[in-house]
């Protein structure tokens, strides 16, 4: 699937523990894909995660996750060598009825490395 543009792409990375976690793929004319994580987040599969961003080449992806505890999850990833840039803004997944266009939500702007 690597070079398709796909506007939307959702990508489940199977873990060691057996969890799914739900990574989202924009991709836009054939720019640079971040990856956003937007479902839940366990602690013992971030090594996974960024083990496989970085078997991917991926060296920036954003969180829109809100979930209690994510400081903690936060401190993980730092911990296996995914730093917080800041905050920025990401499409959603949903779309606004009045304009048609993707929603803007917040997200956590994350750099491997």
């Amino acid at each position: 699937n690597k070079g398709l543009a796909f506007y939307l792409f959702r990508v489940n990375i199977r873990t060691s523990s057996g969890n799914a976690v739900i990574i989202e793929k924009e991709q836009r004319k054939m720019e640079k894909a971040i990856r956003n994580i937007s479902g839940s987040i366990w602690e013992k599969d971030i090594p996974a995660i960024v083990a496989e961003f970085k078997a991917e080449g991926i060296s920036e992806f954003t969180i829109t996750n809100e979930a209690s505890g994510l400081i903690g999850k936060l401190a993980a990833f730092e911990a296996n060598g995914a730093k917080v840039q800041g905050l920025t803004q990401v499409e959603s997944s949903s779309v606004d009825i009045e304009t048609g266009k993707p929603e803007m939500i917040s997200a956590i702007l994350m750099r491997l490395i």
